[in-house]
């Protein structure tokens, strides 16, 4: 029986096409389910007692989020960028950093906004140059999301009520009296021990839940 090489190279060619196909509306529709997850951008109305006396004391009389914006980044850096022993010794440090990161991101929004619309003008129909830009939101807002997923929130959660939060338990951790203990031999090898175990754990969980991500910047890079 002769094989029809012709039929056979026309079924692998539509194979090959479906697949991709498939492919594509799959990363186009985690991108359109980004996107969406972006929100909206409002300018945040309300601030916590002691705000800021704490983090911009020249916007206190104009009380406006065009203000707070402007002093936030440069604040927040070097909040973030603390290391562990004076986070140890004043734990409410990451917490109002997170506070700080919600009106960045509100910030970056608003700058990105015209691109945002310039790219979903053309989208999906074709990738175009605005996708870079829509790759930081999105990667900032995957931030925002695992901030917020560690004190309980979520992206129902509106700005003012994050900030509130991030601010509670910051001030009630800054109240805490820090406690110095002798650490031991034996301790120091198992956190040791821990670390070393728990590291390639930690790696692979991030890999498995990063690899849509991973996905959609390959696609929009």
């Amino acid at each position: 029986m002769k094989i029809n090489k012709t039929l056979i190279f026309i079924s692998i060619f539509f194979l090959i096409f479906e697949s991709n196909t498939l492919a594509n509306e799959k990363i186009i529709n985690l991108i359109d389910k980004k996107i969406k997850a972006l929100g909206e951008y409002a300018e945040i109305q309300s601030y916590p007692e002691g705000f800021f006396e704490k983090f911009a004391k020249h916007c206190k009389k104009k009380k406006n989020f065009g203000c707070m914006k402007m002093a936030v980044p440069k604040k927040m850096s070097s909040m973030f960028n603390r290391n562990e022993s004076y986070n140890q010794r004043h734990p409410e440090n990451q917490l109002y950093a997170m506070a700080l990161f919600e009106i960045f991101y509100l910030d970056k929004l608003q700058k990105n906004q015209k691109n945002l619309e310039q790219f979903q003008a053309d989208w999906p129909k074709e990738k175009n140059r605005y996708g870079k830009y829509v790759l930081s939101l999105i990667k900032l807002n995957e931030t925002r999301i695992k901030m917020r997923k560690a004190v309980g929130l979520n992206l129902l959660t509106t700005p003012e009520e994050s900030i509130n939060v991030y601010w509670s338990l910051g001030s009630f951790l800054s109240k805490g009296k820090i406690n110095k203990n002798k650490i031991t031999k034996d301790y120091l090898k198992r956190k040791k021990l821990l670390s070393e175990y728990n590291g390639p754990i930690s790696k692979l969980k991030a890999a498995i839940e990063n690899q849509e991500l991973d996905e959609i910047y390959e696609y929009l890079k």
